[in-house]
């Protein structure tokens, strides 16, 4: 198995150039200091959080994400308990897919001026109708996986810093993905004897900082680790081809549910309509940990 290579970095990069760039070839990049001018660099902290909303009760995953498992916290116990979180052999649990600025409305204003450009049409003028906040401890994983509706996904990367591993969807076959999009392979530490298959891997790596905004094409499997407390947030978005290939991934295993989440998201985007049309069949998507 060769080493890994660096995920690509760009300073600066228009919606335009990015689209052509590394959306149609489907290239993974870094748009270095994206989110440079928002608020949300110096505001958004832990503690801030726990100020803010911290009788608010919140879902949780277990220190396993891919098992599901998942119970109910106060954001502000969930903060004192990632603040005191020791490293062991089970990783702390972790708030992820939470849709926080549906939530807490104002705290949208901290993201501007907010890089819409680089989404397709339909996303851009209510971006934060489709944002999923994460807040982990450090050591927080998530084990190598694609995201569930195979969408291209914009990671936002707010406070903290976060260690990825990165996989080519044309590598998928060699990464004994179970339950369909769960790889059964730690990234981190690959077992070559019981996953020989691995060794054809051609992984990317990279460590997202604070302002830092990493672009995954559709189907890529990614692993990720916190290098320290962190706090982020997504946004999942279909061009009207990615959309129809996730329709179409029912031939794959994809459950129904997540096909008509796409289907939807293909209408909107091929009759050109705006997200309030496709908000009602939509919602539910970005309401539940995934």
């Amino acid at each position: 198995m060769a080493g890994y290579s660096l995920v690509e970095r760009r300073a600066k990069l228009s919606g335009a150039a990015f689209h052509a760039e590394y959306v149609v070839p489907g290239r993974p990049v870094i748009i270095e200091g994206a989110l440079a001018s928002c608020p949300a660099l110096r505001t958004w902290t832990p503690q801030y959080f726990k100020q803010l909303a911290g009788d608010r009760t919140v879902r949780i995953k277990g220190g396993q994400v891919a098992s599901l498992q998942s119970r109910e916290m106060k954001l502000g116990d969930y903060v004192d308990l990632i603040e005191g979180a020791t490293i062991g052999a089970e990783p702390p649990p972790y708030l992820h897919d939470l849709p926080l600025l549906s939530m807490l409305p104002a705290l949208r204003h901290d993201l501007e001026p907010f890089p819409r450009e680089l989404f397709s049409s339909m996303y851009r003028a209510k971006w934060w109708e489709f944002t999923q906040f994460f807040l982990g401890a450090k050591a927080s994983l998530t084990p190598l996986h694609f995201d569930c509706l195979e969408t291209h996904n914009l990671f936002f990367q707010i406070y903290g810093e976060k260690r990825w591993i990165l996989v080519d969807r044309a590598d998928a076959r060699h990464c004994y993905v179970r339950d369909w999009r769960w790889s059964q392979v730690d990234a981190e530490a690959p077992d070559l004897d019981k996953y020989p298959d691995y060794r054809n891997v051609r992984p990317l790596e990279c460590t997202l900082g604070p302002g830092d905004v990493l672009y995954m094409p559709p189907r890529t499997l990614h692993q990720v680790r916190g290098k320290g407390v962190s706090i982020s947030l997504n946004i999942d978005w279909h061009t009207r081809m990615s959309a129809l290939r996730g329709v179409l991934a029912v031939r794959r295993g994809m459950p129904l549910t997540n096909v008509r989440y796409n289907l939807a998201a293909a209408v909107g985007l091929w009759a050109r309509l705006p997200s309030d049309a496709i908000m009602p069949f939509y919602r539910s998507y970005l309401n539940y940990i995934s």
